[in-house]
């Protein structure tokens, strides 16, 4: 995402009977899916809207930028919509077993983050009705503790309750290795477009027009974690 291919579209055609396979391979337990996906146009278009998501996400660039294809208008998958249900189960289980577990400080952050975005709902009463009286300045937390204090643990409960309550959450790490411990984590540099090398002096190329400018507007809260 942080190059300018020379020929998109001659690098999509290329490319095009790999997805097109991938995706049969990842539905090949559904046979309903199967049915749509038994045209290679219409599995391609498909494809097309997959990549498309993935650009949106990074908020920064659509199709037509590429010059690609977009996607005719396709019905889900049948399987897309049962695996976001998986996924928000996966992610209320991990809160589950997470929070009995915290030990005082931990239940301190959590509280702290998880009541300035849902106010009145705390980690001794995660069903609490949200309070009318939200704020609107931002706010800032800076977690610091000593390595194997459960930092991490504590910010991935976070993090899986906020999108549980369906909250617009954005996690990013200064490595790759970090940015695998949170649930769809990038790095910030990807994220926010942070130039390599990074210094006193360096810009993040967002211009107020783009897609991923819009995208960080729309968020409730940014994670950030370090290795």
């Amino acid at each position: 995402m942080q190059c300018e291919p020379s020929n998109p579209l001659q690098l999509w055609s290329d490319h095009a009977p790999r997805f097109i396979s991938d995706i049969r391979h990842r539905y090949r337990g559904a046979s309903s899916a199967l049915i749509r996906l038994h045209s290679d146009s219409d599995t391609e278009n498909y494809a097309l809207l997959e990549v498309k998501n993935a650009l949106e996400l990074m908020g920064n660039a659509s199709l037509s930028d590429f010059g690609l294809p977009l996607p005719t208008n396709l019905p889900p998958l049948p399987q897309e919509i049962q695996a976001a249900d998986d996924h928000v189960q996966q992610l209320q289980e991990e809160v589950s077993s997470a929070h009995p577990l915290f030990n005082a400080d931990q239940k301190s952050v959590f509280n702290e983050v998880v009541g300035t975005v849902l106010p009145g709902v705390m980690a001794d009463d995660l069903n609490a009705a949200v309070s009318r009286a939200q704020s609107t300045i931002p706010k800032a937390f800076f977690l610091d503790a000593p390595a194997g204090t459960g930092k991490t643990f504590v910010t991935r409960a976070i993090h899986a309750f906020l999108l549980v309550r369906s909250k617009n959450v954005i996690a990013v790490a200064t490595s790759a290795v970090a940015a695998a411990l949170l649930d769809g984590g990038r790095t910030a540099h990807s994220s926010f477009k942070i130039p390599i090398p990074c210094d006193y002096g360096s810009i993040c190329n967002v211009s107020a027009s783009s897609n991923r400018h819009g995208n960080c507007v729309k968020q409730t809260l940014f994670f950030g974690i370090k290795p």
